[in-house]
């Protein structure tokens, strides 16, 4: 692990969770996204960045280290109200991660009915930082448009931040 990570990994385990190192944002689309595309440009970002799989042990000798998991991340789907929205946002954004077990990154893809659909996306600062945002935004439009327009997926990354 980095000393930002290891440090971030102590004070998770000290605290015994915080909410005080998680970057959320969200994304609003219209009834027109293709939400099984979306869910495929989600899952090829967290397949791409080994980061985004990576949990955090400690071994019985006390060692820290990091294992990168195969799985695909879980996305949480809901139907709600629109007058649930703000609380349920809340909720989400505010849900503990779990470094040990869970991804350090969390999505929940809200629909509000016909015309509105949210995607809500909370990452943990173990492994994403605000210039992060940027990169991952591209990255989400380059695979949608990818899987819905065929468009050429984005290269392998020549190196890992792990």
């Amino acid at each position: 692990m980095s000393f930002g990570q290891e440090r971030l990994w102590f004070i998770e385990r000290y605290e015994e969770g915080t909410d005080a190192y998680h970057i959320p944002f969200g994304f609003e689309f219209d009834s027109s996204i293709d939400i099984i595309a979306l869910k495929e440009a989600l899952q090829a970002i967290v397949k791409r960045h080994a980061i985004l799989r990576t949990v955090f042990i400690q071994d019985e000798d006390g060692q820290d280290y990091q294992s990168i998991q195969e799985a695909p991340l879980s996305i949480v789907e809901l139907s709600i109200h629109a007058s649930e929205l703000s609380d349920t946002l809340n909720q989400a954004v505010y849900s503990l991660f779990d470094l040990s077990t869970d991804y350090p990154m969390k999505a929940w893809l809200y629909d509000l009915g016909s015309d509105k659909k949210i995607l809500m996306l909370s990452i943990h600062h173990v492994a994403f930082d605000g210039w992060s945002m940027g990169v991952f935004s591209k990255e989400l439009q380059a695979y949608y448009l990818h899987y819905t327009e065929d468009k050429p997926a984005l290269e392998a990354l020549p190196i890992q931040y792990k």
